[in-house]
């Protein structure tokens, strides 16, 4: 996909966090940066506003920051004041108020509240822990390599089977595997879709992408094909809307849109689309990039050399070489100027020029993050 912000996330391998919503704005109003070999942190001007005298350091979730001091991590709050004091043996990460930690010397894992303190111990590893977000979580027995689930309080689902595989739960079913097929479970362990598949995805907004032979199809949660394995590529859904290509009987794949019940609702014309994000798609047709509605009108017409997703009210367009950026009406809010542009996100999007980054506002005003000899460490979004 010719997205700009694909390519430029792709090309920028230090960025600055900028999450849409406002509690992930929240935590991540602070990035990390390394100066002489130690980490601290900055915020969205650019401004250091926690000393760079840490061994090492996480990003923040929920409110803390792991860092290292010496050979052992603890826990920041966001006036760095140590909330969980040096003791674990590797950093770690909050996930609804829950993260995962190690001892030097001491087999397993402890998982542990925001306070720091222990909630119980398990000799098992957590195959992707998710924070207990639906109440439970697979971990791996290290002697079997079976996975099974625990509940909050480390205890096994009652009479739960073991499986090769189990990912993480979502929309409360998770994926497992057993005897080499894919099927889905739900929280007690039960068998809800059988093991027939040889790859499948979690769901997403009631769907699942499956394999059938070499390609791929859609159940529900039944179990029942919605989309049928018609077609070379198949992406996920976005706005009710599902990305599809299929070859031409030239040999040229276009792609288009299904409804949810996999009828075509968007033809399969355009030589390259991106997914719905705020009522549009971007398209490419005849070599020049514009936008579509969801019932296929067209938006704003192919005039673009790259487009990226509308997000935050804007998306980022290349014309004659330079990127900027449009509203949902096609206007040029912010003139074509940067080598490079990402998504807005929480009203800040990050830019290149010259190898220099900063980030614009909606108004167009950049902010250089001149951080002299300090190394900006973000999470890639």
């Amino acid at each position: 996909m010719k997205s700009l912000g694909s390519i430029s996330v792709k090309m920028l391998i230090l960025v600055f966090v900028l999450f849409s919503s406002l509690a992930n704005a929240q935590d991540n109003e602070l990035s990390k940066i390394r100066k002489g070999g130690k980490c601290g942190f900055i915020n969205r001007k650019g401004e250091i506003v926690i000393k760079p005298v840490y061994d090492d350091a996480g990003d923040f979730s929920d409110g803390l920051a792991s860092v290292k001091q010496g050979a052992s991590w603890g826990a920041i709050d966001k006036s760095n004041t140590m909330v969980i004091k040096p003791q674990f043996s590797e950093g770690f990460y909050f996930k609804k108020g829950l993260a995962v930690v190690g001892h030097d010397g001491k087999t397993g894992l402890d998982v542990i509240n925001v306070t720091g303190k222990g909630l119980f111990h398990t000799e098992s590893y957590f195959v992707a822990f998710s924070g207990f977000a639906e109440g439970v979580e697979p971990v791996t027995d290290p002697k079997t390599q079976k996975v099974s689930l625990i509940n909050k309080l480390g205890k096994p689902i009652a009479n739960g089977p073991s499986y090769d595989e189990i990912k993480s739960f979502s929309e409360g079913l998770a994926v497992f595997k057993k005897e080499g097929k894919y099927g889905y479970l739900d929280k007690t362990g039960k068998t809800v879709i059988p093991n027939t598949y040889p790859d499948a995805s979690a769901f997403q907004n009631g769907f699942a992408a499956v394999k059938i032979g070499m390609r791929t199809a859609f159940i529900n949660k039944m179990g029942k094909q919605v989309v049928h394995p018609d077609y070379s590529n198949v992406f996920e859904f976005s706005e009710g809307r599902l990305r599809v290509a299929k070859k031409t009987k030239e040999g040229a794949m276009k792609m288009g849109f299904l409804n949810r019940a996999g009828q075509v609702i968007i033809p399969l014309e355009y030589d390259e689309a991106g997914d719905f994000n705020e009522g549009k798609s971007f398209l490419q047709k005849d070599g020049k990039y514009g936008y579509i509605d969801s019932i296929n009108g067209m938006a704003i017409p192919c005039q673009f050399e790259a487009a990226g997703d509308f997000s935050n009210g804007l998306a980022s367009v290349t014309k004659d070489g330079k990127v900027g950026y449009i509203d949902a009406s096609g206007k040029m809010v912010i003139n074509p100027q940067f080598e490079q542009g990402a998504q807005f996100k929480d009203g800040f999007a990050i830019v290149t020029n010259g190898g220099v980054q900063g980030l614009v506002d909606k108004s167009g005003k950049v902010i250089k993050l001149d951080l002299s000899s300090a190394r900006l460490e973000g999470i890639i979004y």
